[in-house]
């Protein structure tokens, strides 16, 4: 448990560094960030929290050497996805954390995005979870994105329809469902 909250807070750390270096070269990191500039100079741009960092190491553990996941994908660190031009053979336990911290952003810029109503930080954190391990790209057609910005008090049952891999359920996913489902609720 120590382990994972000196990792959360290392994870703070390094986002704060980008975030100033960023600023400081006039650098937007993906797709959602100039929107999310304007969410976070209003005082209204969401960032996960400690309890949500945590799903996410726990669900992704974490490999210090490359390998393919069950979807055939080459992944490092927390379940970073190596894109073209992009390999190491192995990395750090600090380089993991960085490219944690990178990626979060991301699924924390598309969450701000595209939810139009208010999340308490519980659901927050499950969407930045599942949008993390699934892309942007799959919650922006997602039913359960459509679920939450219509109110849709049934929006939790979506988690669990996600836990397919190359077209099989996988126990791994089905319980990272449950923990965001929960998370949602405001049981976790």
């Amino acid at each position: 448990m120590i382990r994972w909250l000196l990792a959360g807070v290392a994870l703070w750390l390094v986002w704060a560094n980008r975030a100033q270096a960023a600023e400081a070269a006039g650098v937007e990191s993906n797709l959602y960030s100039a929107e999310n500039w304007v969410f976070d100079m209003a005082g209204k741009r969401m960032q996960i929290s400690l309890a949500g960092l945590n799903l996410i190491q726990r669900a992704e553990g974490l490999a210090l050497k490359p390998y393919k996941d069950a979807a055939g994908f080459w992944t490092i660190g927390y379940g970073h996805k190596m894109e073209a031009g992009e390999w190491w053979d192995d990395i750090t336990s600090q380089q993991a954390i960085e490219l944690l911290a990178r990626d979060v952003e991301g699924a924390e810029d598309a969450v701000n995005s595209l939810v139009t109503v208010p999340l308490t930080q519980g659901q927050f954190d499950a969407l930045v979870s599942f949008t993390y391990n699934l892309g942007a790209g799959a919650f922006k057609r997602s039913t359960l994105l459509a679920k939450v910005n219509a109110g849709d008090v049934t929006a939790v049952a979506e988690f669990g329809r996600w836990v397919n891999a190359g077209g099989k359920p996988l126990a791994g996913l089905i319980a990272r469902r449950a923990d965001e489902s929960r998370m949602f609720e405001g049981v976790a």
